[in-house]
C-alpha cells in the first residue's frame, strides 16, 4: 500500500464532502488538527478502508465491528502522513479568514 497516495485520497474525499473550499478546509485542519477517527479525515478513512466491503445491513453487528477495525488499522497507518499534512496546513499562510474580511465578502484563500 502506498501510504502517501492513500492519505492523499483520504484528504481529497474529506475535502470533497466538507462543503468547504480547499483553503477553507486546510485552514480548519490548521486550527483543529486532524481530529480522530470520528473527524472529517476519520470519516474519509472509514470510506477508503471499507471501499471493498459490502454495505453492512441491520443485524450484522460483526460486519460493523469489522468495518470499524478496518478504519482503526488504516487510521494508525496513515496517522504520520495526516499529521504531516496538518503541519503543512499550519505552515501555510491564509487570507480572508477574519470576521472583517468575511464581512466584506472575502473568502479564505492561500496567501502565496
Amino acid at each position: 500500500m502506498d501510504l502517501h497516495q492513500t492519505a492523499a485520497t483520504v484528504i481529497a474525499r474529506a475535502r470533497a464532502t466538507s462543503g468547504l473550499s480547499t483553503p477553507e478546509f486546510d485552514l480548519r485542519i490548521a486550527i483543529d488538527g486532524i481530529g480522530g477517527v470520528f473527524g472529517p479525515l476519520g470519516n474519509a478513512t472509514y470510506e477508503v478502508a471499507n471501499a471493498h466491503m459490502p454495505e453492512p445491513r441491520p443485524g450484522q453487528d460483526n460486519r460493523l465491528d469489522e468495518c470499524a477495525a478496518n478504519q482503526a488499522r488504516l487510521w494508525e497507518l496513515l496517522r504520520p502522513e495526516l499529521e504531516a499534512y496538518a503541519q503543512k496546513c499550519r505552515n501555510q499562510k491564509y487570507l480572508g479568514w477574519s470576521d472583517a474580511a468575511r464581512s466584506r465578502g472575502q473568502q479564505v484563500r492561500y496567501a502565496s
